[in-house]
This record gives C-alpha cells, sequence and structure tokens, in this order.
C-alpha cells in the first residue's frame, strides 16, 4: 500500500500516485482495485457515464475503469482490459478525488488556489480559461500553490471557510510549459498521447488559509476588463463554478453546497477577470490580475 496526505484526511492505496504530500496520521480513507457492478440499481441521479445516490457515486471512464466512491472513505477502481495505470490515476487525482471531497463535505470549486501570507486567493474558472498557467505565473513569485484543478474549502471550528492543499502539482500543457522555459524531456505526461504534463510545485504544508478572494477568469471579445462582483453576482459565480453540480443532487449534498456557498459569500471578495484569449498575451493578463489583486 502507499500512504499520502490530501486535505485533512491521510490516504491507503493499492496503486502509486506520481506526486503527493507524505503521510502524516492513520488512513481515513482507502483506495483498491474491485470488481464493481454497472450501475447501483433503482433511484437515484443517473447522467452521462456517471450513477449517483446518497453518500455513493459510480463513474465510468470509457476504456479506463469504473470508479466507486463511497462514504467519503472509499474509492474502489476496476479497471477496463489494456487500460494504463498513467490514465486509471489521471481520472483518480481529479474527478474521482473531487467526488470524494464533496463526500467528506468540501465545498468544491473548479480551479486552483495559491496562498500569498496567510490568504488563499481561488482562481476558477471553465477548461482552458488559463487557471493553470496563471497559478504557475503566481508561484514564480514566491506564491505558495495549493491545488490546480480542485479548489477544497471547508469550515472550520469558528465557521471561516479555509483553502486546504490538494496535490502538490500543477498540470501543464506542452506549449506552456515551453513558454517559460520549461523542460518537458524531464516530465512525464499526464496520460499517453497527451500532451500535458504533471510539474511538481513548491508546497510541503498541509496547514489551511482562509479563503479571501475569488476570480473567475472569463474570455470575451475585448480588451482587459476588471469586474467586482456583488453579492447575486457571487451567487451565480460560485454554483457556475462548482465541481459537478449535478453529482450533488444524487448524493444528497444540495442543503450542505448551499450553506456552504453562502459562509464563503460572506467572507471573501469576488471578482471577474476578462480578456480576449488569442489576443491577451499570458504575461500581460498575468500582469493585469497582479496589479488588480494588489500582491
Amino acid at each position: 500500500m502507499h500512504y499520502f496526505d490530501c486535505c485533512d484526511f491521510t490516504i491507503a492505496s493499492e496503486i502509486a500516485w506520481p506526486v503527493s504530500f507524505p503521510a502524516s496520521r492513520e488512513p481515513e480513507v482507502e483506495i483498491r482495485y474491485r470488481n464493481l457492478p454497472t450501475d447501483l440499481g433503482e433511484g437515484g441521479e443517473r447522467g452521462f457515464r456517471f450513477h449517483a445516490k446518497p453518500n455513493e457515486l459510480l463513474i465510468c471512464v470509457d476504456g479506463v475503469a469504473r470508479y466507486l466512491i463511497r462514504g467519503g472513505k472509499e474509492i474502489w477502481i476496476e479497471p477496463f482490459p489494456h487500460a494504463d495505470e498513467d490514465s486509471i490515476v489521471a481520472f483518480l487525482q481529479s474527478s474521482v478525488l473531487g467526488v470524494l471531497l464533496l463526500q467528506r463535505r468540501f465545498l468544491v470549486l473548479n480551479g486552483g488556489v495559491f496562498n500569498v501570507d496567510g490568504e488563499g486567493i481561488a482562481l476558477v474558472g471553465c477548461s482552458r480559461a488559463g487557471k493553470s498557467t496563471l497559478a504557475a505565473a503566481f508561484q514564480r513569485i514566491g506564491a505558495s500553490l495549493f491545488s490546480d484543478e480542485l479548489c477544497a474549502i471547508k469550515q472550520d471550528s469558528s465557521g471561516r471557510m479555509m483553502a486546504w492543499p490538494v496535490l502538490p502539482a500543477l498540470s501543464l500543457w506542452e506549449n506552456t510549459l515551453i513558454q517559460q522555459g520549461g523542460d518537458v524531456t524531464k516530465l512525464r505526461p499526464i496520460r499517453p498521447s497527451i500532451r500535458k504534463y504533471l510539474v511538481p510545485t513548491h508546497a510541503k504544508s498541509l496547514s489551511p488559509v482562509p479563503l479571501t478572494q475569488v476570480v473567475e477568469l472569463k474570455d470575451y471579445h475585448g480588451d482587459l476588463l476588471w469586474k467586482t462582483v456583488d453579492v447575486k453576482e457571487a451567487i451565480t459565480l460560485v454554483l457556475g463554478n462548482t465541481y459537478r453540480h449535478r453529482f450533488l443532487i444524487g448524493m444528497a449534498l444540495k442543503d450542505a453546497h448551499f450553506l456552504q456557498s453562502t459562509a464563503l459569500i460572506q467572507q471573501s471578495r469576488f471578482y471577474i477577470a476578462q480578456r480576449h484569449l488569442t489576443v491577451t498575451s499570458e504575461d500581460a493578463f498575468f500582469h493585469f490580475v497582479r496589479t488588480n489583486l494588489a500582491l
């Protein structure tokens, strides 16, 4: 078995992860290979390649594996014939881990978090919005990256919404790595035939920080625009960037999500950063966001 930490819990896994935080306590979550059913029986929420019921969810990734996540404590995996381990782990560390965090009562957003002077700043948005590229730029100026694809937030005993480190790695496309001076020959692709690489970060601590600012990255046809978001818009922003909202319905977690979202909106400041994706350079966008965040 392999042992490592993630957020506020420890995992024991039959399958190794390429990057992780070292284990610091007894494991609360197990990841094992098992033979799995094709569905969870009657009832529940069904969607494209998933079936969700209270406290459990079954995901099917064609050509890779079936994953069953149950009770926030178990992840069972049944690989398909000829599936490669890198692909199995890639989905395990993203989609499947996101479900586990939801079951463990985290608020999970599509995006990453970095820590600056004890405060968490989240970068959220749709796929290819530039979240990872921007996070890498902030890491180069000394920020500690907490996560890349999953923004994991949990309320502490005093009511504060705390951002937790998830994985000490960035997922970057080959062209972005080359532009930043990286050597892709020293890195391993996340999956075969996909030119995206897992880049270890400098994060070492698993201590959470209050999430104080959330920036949604958007592409539009116009000049750079920075907008402060009011409470009504913040609700839409959080819902629109919530990880797999349909999973919440099937797992009976909508009420918990509402309470978590309300607490986050009361605590944090929300912004929208817009750019013309094909015109604005990554460097110009980084300096634009950095200036508006006063970092």
